[in-house]
């Protein structure tokens, strides 16, 4: 019997050293192993929270940049919106163009002269892309000095914004009766700023 028990004690005690061996390496095949993938796994967490901060950051100044891009756009728009009835109309600038010379003719009946030829003046195209555009015409107009003055107020003062850009005033009967009434001729050309259609 005490050759089974001595047995049975050694066997105790190899189990227990076994057991503290085995513990001690996977003690050490955790730390060895385990700590530096835990270290890895802290500084990825780490880094994606720095990243994800950091896009959290850019994306809070995007949406203020927005906003503030819309702001602009509505102020901008705002000012198009009440510049529409200054601009003279037309989809193209030939069709903006003939309308100038309607507006021409318009003031120069109501200012009480004659209207002569009109024509429609091509202006230079710089090639660049605007958001207007400038348009002509040149027209030649005879009337009294009070007509060719209302017909120049009314271009320069209407609701539509024109400009006189050249004008040459002559008498062509200077030595006419001083019972007549004076006849002048005007030659004029007109100018306005039409919104320019990109496609």
């Amino acid at each position: 019997m005490k050759s089974a028990t001595r047995s049975n004690i050694i066997s105790s005690r190899d189990r227990l050293t076994l057991l503290v061996g085995v513990s001690v390496v996977a003690s050490l095949v955790v730390l060895s192993k385990g700590v530096p993938a835990w270290r890895d796994w802290v500084a990825e967490a780490r880094a994606g929270a720095i990243e994800q901060t950091r896009a959290a950051t850019n994306a809070d100044f995007a949406l203020a940049q927005a906003k503030a891009t819309r702001d602009t756009l509505v102020a901008r728009n705002a000012r198009y919106v009440a510049l529409a009835p200054a601009l003279v109309a037309g989809n193209t600038p030939a069709e903006a163009s003939a309308t100038l010379a309607s507006l021409v003719s318009s003031a120069a009946s109501v200012a009480g002269v004659k209207l002569g030829a009109v024509q429609l003046r091509a202006l230079a195209d710089t090639g660049a892309r605007r958001a207007f555009v400038r348009i002509g015409v040149h027209a030649d107009v005879v009337g009294d000095i009070a007509g060719v003055t209302a017909l120049l107020s009314a271009l320069e003062h209407g609701a539509v914004r024109l400009r006189v850009r050249d004008l040459t005033v002559t008498q062509p009967d200077a030595v006419a009766p001083g019972d007549r009434v004076e006849a002048l001729r005007a030659e004029l050309t007109v100018e306005g700023l039409a919104m320019a259609k990109h496609q």
